[in-house]
């Protein structure tokens, strides 16, 4: 009797450890902590509960949440849009609705192929991406993407300006910039998950699977 208790009291430690090791956590998180940033003193366009900030300095919030991401060596998702933006509140709702967030093994089970997943550590349940939205319609937030090639990027796929919203993903070690995001309705993925998936294997984050079909629109 006392052997099989402890048997039993092992095995519901084990299936506890495996729980927590699979255990899903949030797939996007912000990056800087605003009330650590420097806000422009005489700024009052920001209404209450803005996600893109006018009134902070484009490129410092840039390069906290590029210090922060290097530091985790995590990926930084940027989102180039404004409030106003009828695409960008669609996006909020579906992908960043913080009442129904992705999470790690949502995005694994969608995004990711069998072979992706075997390649990754624990499947992709550990992958995590840094989220900074940056105002793509203030004065330094339009500096900041001409600086960083974005806006030719955005030429180069068929905008004379950078559209909203307009997806980007940065390497923090390499310093490497993609983007799935087109102008041009043959070339862009169908789901937001294929385009992140796309991204972060464009950036290594997770390994290549030439023979997985991911639906273009």
């Amino acid at each position: 009797m006392l052997r099989a208790l402890l048997i039993f009291a092992i095995l519901q430690v084990l299936i506890s450890a495996q729980a927590d090791t699979i255990k899903a956590k949030p797939l996007f998180e912000l990056a800087v902590d605003y009330s650590q940033q420097h806000r422009f003193a005489s700024c009052r366009r920001d209404r209450s509960g803005a996600l893109y900030k006018s009134c902070y300095d484009a490129r410092k919030l840039y390069e906290a949440a590029l210090l922060r991401a290097k530091s985790e060596n995590k990926p930084l998702m940027i989102i180039w849009g404004f409030d106003e933006c009828p695409g960008c509140r669609f996006l909020e709702s579906r992908e960043f609705n913080p009442a129904n967030p992705w999470l790690t093994d949502r995005f694994s089970r969608w995004a990711l192929s069998p072979t992706q997943r075997a390649g990754l550590s624990n499947e992709g349940h550990d992958l995590e991406v840094l989220l900074l939205r940056i105002n793509s319609r203030s004065a330094s937030g339009e500096q900041l993407s001409q600086d960083l090639g974005v806006l030719k990027m955005a030429r180069e796929r068929g905008g004379r300006r950078v559209w909203s919203p307009f997806i980007t993903m940065t390497n923090p070690v390499t310093g490497e910039l993609v983007s799935q995001a087109s102008m041009r309705g043959n070339e862009q993925p169908c789901n937001r998950w294929d385009e992140f998936a796309l991204n972060l294997e464009d950036l290594g984050y997770i390994p290549s699977d030439p023979g997985y079909e991911r639906r273009i629109c």
